[in-house]
Order: C-alpha cells, then structure tokens, then sequence
C-alpha cells in the first residue's frame, strides 16, 4: 500500500515518488519474504504512530473530502494546543501550592525553633516539622493509591 496521491493524508505525508520502506510494508504485514518470518505485530495498530502508515487513520482520511480532511487536522492541532496550555497551567498550580505549603511548613516549624528555643523543647519543633511532612507523604500516598 504505496502512496496512492489521491487522499488528503498522501498529499500531506509523502513526496514525490515516495512509496513505504520495506520495513514499514512487513509491519504492517503486506509484504513477506520466504526466509524472513513477521511477528504478529501487525495486528497492533498502536505500534503505528506515523500517520502514513497508520490504517485506521487513512480509513478515516479517505471518507472525508479535501476540505473536511484539513478541517479535521485543524481541529487536531486546537486540540493538541489546549492540551498543552492545560497541562502547563497544572504545572503552575502544582508549583504554587509547593511553594505555599513549604512556606507555611517552614514558617511553623521557624516559629516553634524560636519559641523553643529558651525553652529547651527543639524535640517539640522536629516532632513538628516530621509530622508536616509525614501529613504530605500520606497525602501523596493517598492520591497515587486513587488514581
């Protein structure tokens, strides 16, 4: 199954005069030499990330016309973009609720040093600081046992 030319995904993918490598046509199962054997890796089609070569993607591809086809991979790059922005807008809400818990963490656990300080109770203070931290591994621990 060479570039064929005619569906919007061979306009897009292949140049001139471009055809599958060997390599590409024994995944997907359509050539077969005598000596060479082909793992069943065909039938996975999650193994075919190159759109070209990609089947359901081409079934796809071709029902559509020219101008549903662009539209379609349109839409794909909008979607590809806000997934993006998504995933960087959770990484600026874990950093900013890291740095708050810290500050708070620390800000306690400086406030009891202080205080315990002409006490003599430090104990006190560590006993603080690992029971924060021991509240955000199980927390964690929690989060990672849901998911």
């Amino acid at each position: 199954m060479a570039c064929c030319r005619g569906c919007f995904c061979c306009q897009c993918c292949c140049r001139e005069g471009e055809t599958r490598t060997p390599e590409e046509l024994t995944v997907l199962g359509e050539i077969r030499d005598e000596e060479d054997e082909i793992l069943p890796r065909k039938d996975y089609e999650s193994l075919d990330y190159d759109r070209c070569i990609n089947e359901p993607y081409v079934e796809v591809l071709e029902g559509m016309d020219n101008k549903k086809a662009r539209k379609y991979e349109a839409v794909r790059w909008v979607m590809v973009f806000v997934i993006g922005v998504t995933v960087g807008l959770v990484g600026l809400f874990v950093e900013f609720f890291v740095r708050l818990f810290t500050k708070i963490k620390f800000s306690v656990v400086g406030d009891s040093i202080e205080k315990c300080t002409d006490k003599g109770c430090l104990s006190l203070s560590l006993l603080e600081l690992l029971t924060f931290n021991m509240v955000f591994v199980f927390i964690a621990s929690v989060l990672v046992l849901i998911e």
